[in-house]
């Protein structure tokens, strides 16, 4: 039986249904406190942003004075500052345009996928774009929103691109050279995508496309595109290109550990784009993996080149080969090859996800022939989705939500621990979430102590066991742990008006 939703949206607009699709996904953000680095942002990076600043944000990097990241992206901090004028501190507003944009993208996948597939399949394959619970940092985080910003942008580009010759390419291609350099302003990792842009042209030629190169506009003006913005991020960080110092993931790493930390970026980003489980905003349990053997990582990327070479059989190759350039080009420019500033983040796999979305509508050619059939499969997979992605937003409702989360699926991160540790102990962190003062406590210590058994250096770890001791009353312990957080640079709480109790 034919999905009576899908029947009524489809006959009005598949882009009205696609749409819808991507709010309800994830509508349930909307009530949801800070995370991450909002506080940050709004209340520090922008809580001076007016229109007489935002000209300065050209020739500073991402988070100004606050410190160093050598992250140029000017354009996000005028449109978030845009909000911050707009919005004040108010959070739903934030999100409501964080789902307006994700519901344009989306529409804008399924525009695109239907350049190589039926409406059907590329309804298909926006809805599970639109539903991928890997977009949940993305979409339900302020800071997200720049990579947000950034993918409406490029997939702006890549629809002004003509796949052919047309007699409006001149002007679709000062278009795409524009759009690509917006998205580049918003943030850098569409960086490649002119090599997209020349493949799908080369694969549309092979698909019997009128003969063509990549002509010299649309390489004009790319190549306009990353001039300026080669410019601009010159004269705003000098001739840093990546995080250096100690802002760089890879600081002190050896080579080999440098190896295995690609090969960890990229197997957890994989694995995330086919299972998305165990989702978070911290993936610092990955260094058990760098310092040591990526052997789970490493044998993810190899089943997924098995699986593409199986698909390659299955599906249609041209369509194969695309979506594994787009997994490169839009992979690449995050996957520490040249070190940034984080091993993975969830919100860096909100372009990515569009090789899987090819795939996906591929699939619906192959395997949904008819037209009920395809109609059947997008009901199933919107319900899915929307579920799915509902789930991880509620579990980051609140930082504390967020954190246990992250334990219960990550429990051998001491960062982790350390940050619930941390919440449990502040007052007014959710009482009817984490339960009495007492029960607060105990949890605390208990995680405290985990935290200091998997890394004995972490400063986060002996901060909270120090105010466990301190409201123990165990005076001695609270010295030792105390002067253990300081020594490490410990800088989340002010320890000494606590120490002072037990003098």
């Amino acid at each position: 039986m034919e999905c009576t939703i899908f029947s009524r949206f489809r006959r009005r607009s598949p882009s009205a249904f696609v749409a819808l699709i991507a709010v309800a996904a994830f509508s349930a953000a909307l009530p949801n406190g800070w995370l991450g680095d909002d506080t940050a942002l709004l209340e520090e990076r922008l809580a001076s942003a007016s229109f007489s600043t935002f000209s300065s944000y050209f020739s500073e990097g991402y988070w100004g004075d606050l410190h160093s990241g050598g992250l140029f992206r000017p354009l996000s901090l005028v449109l978030l500052g845009l909000q911050r004028i707009a919005f004040g501190l108010s959070p739903e507003f934030y999100r409501c345009v964080t789902l307006i944009l994700h519901a344009a993208c989306s529409v804008m996948v399924a525009a695109w996928l239907r350049r190589s597939v039926p409406q059907a399949a590329a309804v298909f394959g926006a809805v599970l774009f639109a539903t991928h619970p890997v977009h949940a940092e993305a979409v339900a985080t302020v800071y997200g929103q720049q990579d947000v910003w950034a993918a409406l942008f490029f997939l702006a580009a890549l629809l002004a691109s003509p796949p052919v010759a047309a007699r409006s390419a001149r002007f679709r291609s000062i278009a795409a050279g524009l759009f690509l350099l917006l998205s580049l302003l918003c943030k850098e990792q569409g960086v490649l995508l002119p090599l997209l842009v020349f493949v799908e042209r080369r694969l549309s030629e092979e698909r019997g496309g009128e003969k063509h190169a990549l002509t010299a506009g649309p390489a004009f003006w790319f190549a306009v595109a990353l001039t300026i913005y080669a410019l601009l991020r010159v004269h705003a960080l000098g001739a840093a290109l990546v995080p250096a110092g100690e802002a760089s993931i890879a600081f002190g790493y050896p080579w080999w550990a440098r190896v295995h930390l690609v090969v960890a970026t990229v197997g957890t980003y994989v694995r995330l784009l086919i299972i998305p489980v165990g989702q978070t905003t911290y993936y610092g349990h990955l260094r058990s993996s760098i310092l040591g053997l990526p052997v789970v990582e490493a044998l993810v990327l190899a089943a997924a080149l098995v699986g593409l070479l199986e698909l390659r059989k299955r599906l249609d190759r041209q369509i194969v080969a695309l979506a594994s350039v787009i997994l490169l080009v839009t992979l690449l420019p995050v996957a520490n090859v040249i070190p940034i500033g984080m091993v993975v983040g969830e919100r860096c796999l909100y372009l990515p996800v569009l090789s899987i979305s090819l795939l996906a509508a591929a699939a619906c050619v192959r395997f949904a022939p008819t037209r009920t059939a395809a109609r059947a499969a997008v009901c199933a997979l919107a319900l899915a989705g929307i579920a799915a992605s509902a789930r991880v937003v509620h579990q980051w409702r609140s930082p504390l939500a967020h954190w246990e989360a992250t334990v219960a699926s990550h429990p051998t991160s001491p960062m982790a621990q350390a940050r619930l540790a941390l919440l449990l102990l502040q007052d007014g962190s959710g009482e009817n979430e984490a339960g009495t003062r007492e029960d607060r406590i105990d949890r605390a210590e208990t995680a405290s102590q985990r935290a200091i058994l998997l890394n004995h250096r972490s400063p986060e770890a002996w901060g909270a066991a120090c105010i466990v001791a301190v409201v123990r009353g165990d005076c001695e312990r609270a010295r030792t742990a105390g002067a253990q957080a300081e020594a490490l640079g410990f800088r989340d709480v002010d320890l000494q008006p606590l120490l002072e109790r037990c003098w």
